[in-house]
């Protein structure tokens, strides 16, 4: 019987790279996520201690081009962080378009595995197939041939043994 071999073996190949790249675009997604998400925080951390700078300086009793100035700061502080959070959104809606052209592919590529594997079954089935037809025509040639001493064996005496 001839070899196996399958015929969609370069759809497959394609179908793995397919998949490798989505992954690829999943884990950049991931990590521009992360990076959105480390620089909102920085942004409100940076917020917090300026608010904080602004209320100390107000209880201090501070000049007021000074209290303006870190109230201008914390406004602008305040519309970066906005502007972070937008990113941040962003980020999490290309790191789903991802997870979604990942999980695509992945279904692709075990869709033509999974037939590779019912054509490798049939196959081999086959092959078992042809290979009992084979092996009962032997013993039945030799049957016809020799009768039935070829099939069996029996010493010839006890004391071949020792």
């Amino acid at each position: 019987m001839k070899k196996f071999q399958f015929k969609l073996q370069a759809v497959l190949t394609l179908r793995q790279r397919a998949e490798q790249i989505a992954l690829e675009n999943y884990s950049r997604a991931l990590l521009a996520r992360q990076a959105a998400i480390d620089k909102l925080a920085d942004m409100e951390r940076a917020l917090s201690r300026s608010t904080a700078d602004l209320r100390g300086q107000l209880a201090k009793g501070s000049a007021a081009a000074e209290v303006n100035q870190t109230q201008d700061y914390c406004r602008f502080l305040g519309e970066k962080k906005l502007r972070c959070e937008q990113a941040l959104g962003q980020a999490e809606l290309e790191l789903n378009q991802a997870l979604h052209k990942m999980v695509s592919a992945r279904q692709d590529r075990e869709a033509v595995e999974h037939y590779l594997d019912a054509q490798r079954q049939r196959h081999d089935r086959a092959l078992l197939a042809e290979e009992r037809k084979m092996i009962e025509d032997l013993v039945q040639r030799r049957a016809r041939r020799g009768g039935s001493k070829a099939l069996t064996w029996k010493p010839a005496s006890e004391k071949q043994w020792n």
